[in-house]
């Protein structure tokens, strides 16, 4: 069995899938990190209830599949339309979930036209509920969150 990486978000995430959902298409950079753990840039993340894909093309793959566990599979990004494909067909997947507040409309009309078979619905904040649920950091990280600066800018610059 291999180790966990990471709290297992399948569960999380795919227990607050709306119901008639069948999975959620993750493509933001910034919500695939906070799923996964894993910082890269050219790849989907596909959550079921039962089970999760990691998408990450050949750049990634050696460590992507370091943070593979029993519910999230490491696929290795070759053809988005093939990759995609397979496992919306193999897991019958037909109403997918997207993140409606971080997809832009010349993406998701890509999407539809690809996959015409797949009806794809706005979801939006899913991800942005788990993150209001709080768990434990994990041991190994050291000192306090990261303060961002909230001041303004000065109106004008001095001369």
């Amino acid at each position: 069995m291999k180790e966990k990486k990471k709290m297992n978000f399948t569960e999380k995430l795919g227990g607050l899938l709306p119901d008639g959902i069948d999975c959620f298409l993750v493509t933001s950079e910034l919500n695939q990190r906070y799923l996964t753990g894993l910082n890269y840039t050219d790849g989907y993340v596909i959550v079921s209830r039962e089970k999760s894909w990691l998408l990450a093309d050949f750049r990634y793959i050696e460590v992507a599949k370091r943070y593979e566990t029993d519910t999230l599979e490491v696929v290795q990004l070759e053809n988005r339309k093939v990759n995609l494909g397979n496992i919306f067909a193999d897991n019958k997947f037909s109403k997918v979930g997207f993140e409606s507040n971080n997809m832009t409309v010349a993406r998701l009309n890509g999407l539809k036209e690809t996959f015409p078979l797949v009806d794809f619905v706005p979801v939006g904040g899913i991800i942005e509920k788990m993150r209001e649920i709080k768990t434990p950091e994990p041991s190994g990280r050291r000192g306090s969150p990261k303060r961002h600066w909230t001041g303004s800018l000065p109106s004008s610059h001095p001369r």
